[in-house]
């Protein structure tokens, strides 16, 4: 059975229509908490204002390629992002994170940790993705992101001023796709982050 979507929902269709005063509440009232949470793990301000802004970064990179639905609090999700984030911040700089316990709310809810490593898993990939897809010719670039843009042959060939037969425009596509994947599975990150 699914579980029911949460009250916060609002927060996360705020972000994906860009609702300024709810995305300012978002900042407002969040912000302090998980600023309040990267002090108690030994961060300092300016970490959790970053690890802040990389989880709304991480969200609305969600949201471009599917929903989200939250079952628990935004402010749960939200935190359990930034300190997803904070832990590898810590890793990358060798610092001892503080009070390294399961993070527990003040609600007395725990995080869905599995909500939030897919997320992240999500994000990585992503990144990966846009890194190699930036290695790709132009016309690769064009060809790839039409197709991600949901245009048909016809219409990537009318902005590419493609000339050649339809069959040879496919047979282009298909080696781009494949170049993409060669550099996708050559990426030292590649085999962390593969589904």
């Amino acid at each position: 059975m699914d579980k029911e979507q949460h009250f916060d929902q609002r927060y996360i269709q705020a972000l994906k229509e860009q609702d300024s005063i709810l995305c300012q509440k978002i900042y407002n009232v969040f912000l302090p908490k998980v600023i309040a949470m990267i002090k108690a793990k030994g961060g300092n301000e300016q970490e959790a204002k970053d690890v802040f802004q990389q989880a709304i970064l991480a969200i609305l990179l969600h949201l471009k390629t599917g929903d989200i639905v939250l079952t628990t609090s935004f402010s749960a999700y939200l935190k359990g992002i930034a300190y997803h984030k904070f832990i590898d911040l810590c890793r990358k700089h060798k610092k001892q994170l503080r009070n390294n316990k399961e993070l527990r709310l003040s609600d007395e809810t725990f995080i869905e940790s599995a909500e939030v490593e897919q997320l992240l898993k999500k994000e990585k990939q992503l990144n990966l993705f846009w890194q190699c897809f930036k290695k790709l010719s132009g016309d690769c670039k064009s060809i790839i992101k039409g197709k991600l843009d949901g245009l048909n042959a016809q219409a990537i060939m009318q902005q590419l001023n493609f000339k050649k037969p339809t069959n040879a425009f496919y047979q282009k596509r298909f080696d781009c796709m494949r170049k993409l994947k060669e550099f996708i599975q050559q990426h030292p990150d590649y085999a962390m982050i593969k589904v």
